[in-house]
């Protein structure tokens, strides 16, 4: 699994880099997103080993709630002006 997490960042990290030096906000942006987006497949490959009993279960939510903390704690989301529909997006709002 954890070979995976970092093999899935391999080819879009050298795109991080490549795409640095024309907008370095953005690049930083989507190498966020990338990061955000691997750490829950491996997260979501590691619950699919855990099971399906009750117990399996309570893990897996616990599990998701912490890594969503501290997602959000170390890799936080841009503020926006506003999003595709109009609606703006505050510091406050906890993305999950």
């Amino acid at each position: 699994m954890e070979r995976s997490f970092w093999a899935s960042l391999d080819i879009p990290f050298q795109s991080f880099i490549v795409d640095l030096v024309e907008d370095q906000v953005r690049a930083q942006a989507d190498w966020i997103g990338q990061l955000r987006r691997s750490a829950r497949f491996a997260f979501d490959q590691a619950a699919e080993y855990a099971g399906f009993g009750p117990r399996s279960f309570k893990a897996v939510v616990r599990g998701q709630s912490v890594l969503n903390y501290h997602l959000n704690e170390l890799l936080p989301r841009p503020e926006t002006s506003g999003d595709e529909d109009g609606s703006t997006i505050g510091a406050e709002e906890s993305y999950v």
